[in-house]
């Protein structure tokens, strides 16, 4: 329906031209006919591309059919254009296989841009290389002056460079035979394109993305012009990026290509940005370079963040201050068009003068102000929030403060068993099992740089409840029984030990006091409940004996989950039972066998993650000593002490936990503790319901909401004491507007201190963790649950009685999250209620009401509610963005919103 009216609309500005002017064109794929080769073809079955509706099938015909008269016009609606074959020949040389052949003086632009509309070429499947005679590029050119407009140009390739005529082997996005007539290629999308001499030969590319492109040479282009245009992500190993004589660029960013030389022998080259990760070679070689911007391994003051695809210049950074004259198009080798110069990639004005380098003029800045951020970087190749290519050295940075990152690892082979991180930040991090991604936050201090080391797993083990450790292997069909085994077998570090569901109840080892599930000493070992807490169990054991002082389970007999020496062990996707310690005399002094009935370690390394820890386990001290747990829901803990004794959580949720007046000396990050005590410091946590909050300490609770405690000792500062609005009464989910939501403190040395970003991660459901104005979010669900609220709210003066609404609520629904709205079915009775909804381009978004679902594209909509909804469920699966939902209508004086 969008292309019709689009196209409709078209129709009525061409037919009011007269005979005389340049013609309108139509194409839309939804007409191609696999029959018709040939304008002549479409033209005698009736489409003829003079209307939408009577548009050709593919874009070569409706070149073919246009007049000789320059500027002509094709309109094309949004689609896949693969099919159809045109060589481009050259004065009888024939120069490969082209899926559209421009032989004529057009604009071809598509309707609704680049991210919809697709000409897309073939690789020759028959070769390793992808190139050979079946390649087909994706646009020829000879001899005119066409503008190609708001197209994403992908998959074309084209012949090897072993043909003996090099033009074959040419330009697998574009390729211009003649130096004098460049095509130009302006506001596309150039990607996956395979040659052997330049994504684009000659020709002109103005405000475009190329990406993820291969060349022998040039994967960025050869002898091309670029302007304003963003190349990031390209390969030409041991080659140039952007290369030959007759090459200019001017505000351009050239980033996180692989390549010996980024920019190499041009003939021009102003104002660009031009970074590269290498181990030689030049970043910029030319013979009139001026404006520009370095970047290099060295890389501190560097400037923006293209791990998420930002290329804003950072402000303060030596982008920012080397601010140099705007470009007036003199000195490169094809001129910009009029309409074109003087435009940056988002088509804004580049200033004459203190304009930025690269190809962005907006300028991000600090929440907190200007300062230099400082990043991450990696030993080894990774990917970083869907950049494929960062490799070995690149510096990732904030646009923002605190930003986090979701880091992977771009391994060919091999399964990665955790990122080791340097510096006063660092740790030892262990991602995701079945993603190997983790997130990571760059700290704010100057100088300091979070260097990751990839660490790989070296062996495999599997485990079984129905295993058996004398005659099985270890492999997944012949798996081991206990846990113990799992880590005897483990004789090289870095050892993964997979197990399967069930319940792990047998086996063990004696150490520091009592019976251990599993004693992992010093090796490195991730065990992973392959099929998840809910079906995979570590079950210790009760002492039978008589309760020593209260200490039901505890004694000589009872059995520990975990004992740990000073390894990098893991356990996630677990649930513990039934794990206690050994009880601990009237007088006696607390040892280790006392300790940490679910956990018992010497190493911050040893990390429980994903895990469920039930009521009834028990310690005569506490249940965890040491380590960290992260996203793990603790339930109906009881101990002689505090729970937590050195232990840092991240994203936990703390359920009907006591513990006696002894101080904890645990480190809380984004926790929600429900009736249960707290930790030494809480950090950006929610408690609510339990004993008194003990620290002499100032500001070790900061950006916490703390509710209904039963003492508030004067030395704990920097909570807000406010009730924090649970929706339910377990669970992390806080309604959107709870204070949790906005007392949050920015991250510094004097409040939350390095450890934050050593340790934090995402909230409870694996999401990253969300900043207010750089301000983190308290609890551990980062998102709240909304609730459609109505309420009367309005003011009669006594002049004339008039009504005053109150400011429309609204909220951002972020890309693929699922939120719940429910109203009150008596509140809206008699109320008349919809909701606007407003979806970004790219996205979309489905509303289901009462079991009825409604689907929305882009754009904005109104949807009318029933008087007595008893619930909304709103999911939105967004390609791009996010969607934003606003209650604006009402009957007067009550306004609805969400909250």
């Amino acid at each position: 329906m969008n292309k019709i009216v689009f196209c409709a609309t078209a129709i009525s500005v061409a037919s009011a031209v007269s005979a005389a002017d340049p013609k309108t064109w139509y194409v839309d794929d939804d007409n191609y006919n696999e029959n018709y080769t040939t304008a002549a073809e479409y033209i005698a079955s009736g489409y003829d591309g003079t209307t939408p509706e009577k548009a050709f099938g593919t874009i070569q015909a409706a070149i073919d059919a246009s007049t000789t008269k320059k500027d002509d016009t094709i309109l094309v609606c949004p689609g896949t254009y693969d099919k159809g074959v045109s060589n481009l020949v050259v004065t009888g040389t024939d120069c490969g296989k082209c899926r559209i052949n421009v032989h004529k003086t057009l604009r071809i632009e598509s309707t609704d841009g680049a991210a919809k509309t697709h000409i897309v070429g073939s690789w020759d499947n028959t070769t390793e290389s992808g190139r050979g005679a079946n390649a087909i590029r994706c646009i020829g050119h000879y001899a005119t002056t066409p503008v190609i407009k708001g197209f994403t140009l992908r998959d074309g390739a084209t012949d090897d460079s072993a043909s003996d005529n090099k033009g074959v082997a040419r330009g697998g996005g574009l390729y211009t035979w003649h130096d004098s007539y460049p095509a130009y290629l302006v506001d596309c999308v150039v990607s996956n394109c395979n040659s052997c001499y330049g994504t684009f030969r000659k020709g002109c590319v103005i405000r475009t993305l190329v990406c993820g492109n291969y060349a022998t040479y040039g994967s960025g282009g050869m002898q091309t012009t670029l302007y304003s245009s963003i190349i990031a992500g390209n390969r030409s190993p041991g080659q140039s990026i952007i290369y030959a004589a007759n090459t200019s660029l001017a505000h351009c960013t050239v980033f996180g290509n692989e390549a010996y030389t980024a920019v190499n022998n041009a003939t021009t080259a102003r104002n660009n940005i031009v970074m590269l990760s290498h181990t030689g070679g030049t970043e910029l070689g030319g013979s009139e370079l001026s404006g520009n911007v370095l970047g290099g391994t060295d890389g501190i003051y560097q400037l923006i963040a293209p791990a998420l695809g930002n290329f804003r210049v950072l402000k303060g950074s030596v982008a920012d201050a080397s601010r140099v004259n705007g470009v007036d198009g003199s000195g490169l080798v094809r001129p910009v068009p009029e309409e074109f110069l003087g435009r940056d990639f988002y088509g804004k004005p580049i200033p004459a003068e203190n304009a930025c380098a690269g190809a962005v003029q907006e300028v991000a800045e600090a929440a907190g102000g200007a300062l230099q951020f400082e990043g991450i970087s990696s030993t080894a190749g990774i990917c970083v929030n869907g950049w494929k290519n960062i490799k070995p050295g690149t510096y990732l940075f904030p646009t923002n403060y605190p930003q986090q990152f979701l880091v992977g690892p771009a391994l060919v082979s091999g399964k990665i068993y955790a990122w080791s991180t340097s510096d006063a930040h660092g740790s030892f991090h262990l991602p995701e099992a079945n993603t190997d991604t983790l997130y990571l936050m760059p700290p704010p201090s100057q100088g300091v740089v979070m260097t990751n080391t990839l660490r790989l797993a070296t062996k495999e083990i599997w485990l079984s409840p129905d295993g058996d450790d004398e005659n099985g292997d270890g492999t997944e069909e012949h798996p081991y029984q206990t846990l113990q085994k799992g880590r005897d077998a483990a004789t090289t570090d870095y050892t993964f030990v997979y197990c399967k569901g069930g319940t792990y109840d047998k086996g063990g080892s004696f150490y520091w006091g009592v019976t251990n599930r599993v004693y992992t000493g010093a090796r490195a070992v991730r065990f992973v409940g392959v099929d998840g807490a809910a079906e995979t169990f570590i079950v210790g054991a009760a002492d039978s004996n008589p309760p020593v002082d209260g200490q039901p389970g505890c004694g000589s007999a009872a059995i520990r989950g975990i004992a740990s020496g000073s390894g990098t062990t893991g356990f996630e996707g677990f649930t513990f039972r039934n794990c206690h310690s050994a009880a601990q005399k009237e007088g006696e002094s607390a040892a280790v066998g006392h300790q940490g009935c679910v956990m018992r370690t010497t190493s911050s390394a040893v990390t429980i993650m994903d895990c469920i820890v039930e009521a009834n386990c028990g310690a005569a001290a506490n249940a965890f000593t040491g380590g960290r747990l992260v996203r793990c829901f603790i339930k109906g803990l009881t101990s002689g002490m505090p729970a937590y004794s050195d232990v840092t959580l991240t994203g936990c949720v703390i359920e009907n936990c006591k513990s006696s007046e002894y101080w904890p000396t645990g480190h809380g990050f984004h926790c929600t503790l429900r009736n249960s005590g707290t930790l030494a410091w809480n950090y950006a946590c929610i408690g609510s319901g339990g004993a008194r909050i003990r620290t002499t300490t100032a500001a070790k609770f900061a950006g916490s909401v703390m509710h209904n405690y039963t003492t508030y000792e004067a030395g704990a500062t920097g909570y807000v004491t406010d009730d924090p609005l649970f929706v339910s009464s377990t669970g992390a989910s806080v309604r959107r507007c709870s204070p949790a939501f906005t007392c949050g403190e920015v991250p510094t040395a004097v409040n939350y201190g390095a450890e934050y970003y050593k340790y934090v991660s995402t909230d409870f459901y694996g999401r990253p963790l969300t900043f207010v104005d750089g301000k983190p979010v308290a609890g551990a669900d980062h998102l709240g649950v909304f609730e459609l609220f109505a309420h009367r709210n309005f003011t009669v003066t006594e002049a004339m009685p008039h009504i005053t609404e109150a400011v429309d609520g609204s909220i951002s629904v972020p890309q693929g999250e699922r939120l719940v709205a429910s109203a009150d079915a008596g509140a809206l009775s008699s109320c008349a209620l919809a909701l606007k909804i407003n979806v970004p381009n790219g996205g979309s978004l489905s509303i289901s009401l009462n079991g009825e679902v409604h689907d929305f594209e882009a754009g904005e909509h109104m949807l009318n509610l029933p008087k007595t909804p008893s619930a909304v469920e709103l999911v939105v699966s967004a390609d791009v963005g996010t969607s934003t939902l606003l209650a604006l209508k009402w009957n007067a004086g009550t306004v609805f919103v969400f909250r």
